[in-house]
C-alpha cells in the first residue's frame, strides 16, 4: 500500500479549538475479495451459472445490466487500483483456512493491500443444528478466521482487511417458522452469533467492520411470509415468496445495498487518519483519530509555528486499530498546535 506522508494539524488554545488537514491520498494498488457466493456474484434475477450478477461487480464496474444500483466504483477512490475476485461459491472459512485448494495462497499471491474479507454464511449453513450456532462451531468459525487474515498479512502489502456482517434471511422471525422450514428455529440467533464473531475478530486483528447489512436487510427477507403482519419494506432483497422460490442469496437489490455500504467503508478508508473528534478537557488537549493497519503515527507539538522545525514529539509509535485516543498534559495559557504525522 502506498501511503502518502500525511499530516494533520490543528491548534488548541484555551478558548479556540481549530483543525487544519493536511491530509493527502491513502492509495491502495490491489484489492480482492475472500468470499463465498454472495460475493462471487450469484443472484436470483439472473442465471446462477453467470455468477457475475453480485455487489463485487457493482463494486468493480463489471456489472453490465441496466437496473445495478449506483453507478460509481472502485475507481472513482483509487483511479490505477488492480482488482480481484477470488471468491469461491459454497466455500467456508474452514475451506479458505486449510488452504487445500490453493485459494488462499492465491490470494497472497495477487500481493493485496486491501482484503474485503466475507466469510461465515456457509459455516452457518453446514454447521447449523439442533442447537443453533454452538459454541465449539463459534471457536472454530472464529479460529479460522484468524488464520486467514494472519496469512492475508504475511505477504509484504501487510493488507488493510474489511469485514462485512450478514443478513436474516428470516427477519427475526425464525422462531415462527412453519413446517418444513421450523427445524431453522433458532437460525435468526445463529446470524446474530456469527456476526458477533465479525465483529470481536475484526477488533482483535485490526480490521474494518462493516457492522451494517444485517440492519440494512431486516424486513426486507422472508419475514412477512412467516408472519404476514411483520414489518416488510420494499424493494424485497431475495426472492420470494419463501414457499416456492426460497434462495439463500440476495437479488439485485439485496447485492446494491452491500455494494453501497462497503463502497461507503472504503470510501472512508481514502481519507485515514481521519480526526473524528478533539477538545480540551481540564487543560488537557484531548483527540481522537482513524487508523489503518501498519501505520504507525506521532504526536507532535510546537508553540511558534515560525520557527522552523519547532514540532517536538509527544508520543511515537502510536496505533490503535482502528480508532487512537491521545491526550496531552495540561497546559498554560496561549495557543498550542498539535499535528499527527505517519511514521515513516
Amino acid at each position: 500500500m502506498a501511503v502518502t506522508r500525511t499530516t494533520v494539524l490543528f491548534l488548541i488554545t484555551s478558548v479556540v479549538l481549530l483543525t487544519v488537514s493536511y491530509s493527502l491520498c491513502r492509495d491502495y494498488a490491489v484489492i480482492d475479495v475472500v468470499g463465498d457466493s454472495i460475493s462471487e456474484g450469484y443472484n436470483p434475477d439472473y442465471s446462477i451459472a453467470t455468477a457475475t450478477t453480485g455487489w463485487v461487480h457493482m463494486l468493480y464496474g463489471q456489472a453490465d445490466w441496466t437496473n445495478a444500483p449506483g453507478t460509481a466504483t472502485i475507481t472513482n477512490i483509487w483511479p490505477d487500483i488492480t482488482f480481484y475476485n477470488s471468491s469461491q461459491a459454497g466455500s467456508r472459512a474452514s475451506d479458505w483456512a486449510d488452504d487445500v485448494n490453493g485459494w488462499l495462497s492465491a490470494v497472497v499471491a495477487h500481493d493485496p493491500d486491501l482484503v474485503v474479507l466475507y466469510l461465515g454464511g456457509n459455516d452457518l449453513i453446514q454447521d447449523y443444528g439442533s442447537g443453533g450456532f454452538s459454541a465449539i462451531e463459534q471457536d472454530q468459525y472464529r479460529a479460522d478466521l484468524y488464520t486467514i487474515i494472519d496469512a492475508l498479512r504475511t505477504n509484504g502489502s501487510q493488507p488493510d482487511i474489511v469485514m462485512p456482517d450478514y443478513y436474516d434471511l428470516l427477519d427475526g422471525q425464525s422462531t415462527t417458522l412453519p413446517p418444513p422450514y421450523d427445524q431453522y428455529v433458532d437460525a435468526a440467533a445463529a446470524v446474530a452469533v456469527c456476526n458477533d464473531v465479525i465483529r470481536s475478530v475484526a477488533a482483535e486483528k485490526g480490521c474494518f467492520a462493516v457492522d451494517g447489512v444485517h440492519a440494512a436487510f431486516l424486513y426486507h427477507c422472508y419475514g412477512s411470509d412467516v408472519v404476514p403482519k411483520s414489518k416488510h419494506l420494499s424493494p424485497d432483497y431475495v426472492a420470494r415468496p419463501l414457499l416456492t422460490s426460497f434462495d439463500i442469496h440476495p437479488v439485485t437489490e439485496g447485492h446494491g445495498s452491500i455494494y453501497e455500504l462497503v463502497y461507503g467503508l472504503l470510501s472512508e478508508l481514502k481519507s485515514i487518519p481521519t480526526i473524528t473528534s478533539f477538545a480540551l478537557t481540564a487543560g488537557q488537549p484531548v483527540f481522537q483519530w482513524t487508523s489503518g493497519y501498519g501505520q504507525n503515527y506521532v504526536i507532535e507539538r510546537s508553540e511558534d509555528l515560525t520557527v522552523e522545525d519547532s514540532f517536538v514529539p509527544l508520543a511515537t509509535n502510536v496505533s490503535t486499530l482502528p480508532m487512537n485516543t491521545y491526550t496531552g498534559p495540561i497546559e498554560s495559557a496561549g495557543s498550542m498546535f498539535y499535528r499527527i504525522r505517519v511514521e515513516e
